[in-house]
């Protein structure tokens, strides 16, 4: 009888623990929030191909039926702040927030904003936006296959 009950015990255990640990593997998957400076939403690809001649950087992607023209992409208020800054005089900017579940893009854009951050060389600046916007589109690629 002990034996029985030895094991029923030890069935209920691991029955627990296989339903905690999903939980928690679940529950693990970390979203993180991003912002994208979005300078335009267009119906046909002619008309944003004109304005994206305005940028040096830039990342078009289709949504809703949309073209849409974003020009920068961070995950730091402060460098956000930055960009809104640094294309005031240019554009009128649009935050689109976003959240996405990928720690290396997470990782990099966290070196990329620090860069961006401590930099005031408008040109080490564009070359990091254009690193951004280049990993994000590859990214974003990969999550669409």
């Amino acid at each position: 009888m002990n034996k029985k009950f030895l094991l029923i015990l030890i069935i209920i255990t691991c029955l627990f623990s296989c339903s905690i640990f999903g939980l928690y593997k679940r529950k693990s998957v970390v979203k993180n929030k991003y912002y994208l400076l979005q300078v335009g939403a267009y119906k046909n690809y002619d008309s944003i191909s004109k304005k994206t001649k305005e940028y040096e950087n830039y990342l078009v992607l289709k949504e809703e039926d949309l073209y849409k023209l974003y020009i920068g992409v961070t995950k730091d208020k402060e460098v956000y702040k930055k960009l809104v800054n640094l294309y005031a005089s240019t554009s009128s900017i649009y935050k689109k927030e976003i959240t996405l579940s990928n720690q290396k893009f997470d990782d990099t854009l966290t070196k990329y904003d620090s860069l961006i951050k401590n930099s005031e060389d408008i040109k080490e600046i564009n070359l990091v936006i254009k690193s951004e916007l280049k990993f994000l589109e590859e990214m974003l690629a990969k999550k669409s296959n």
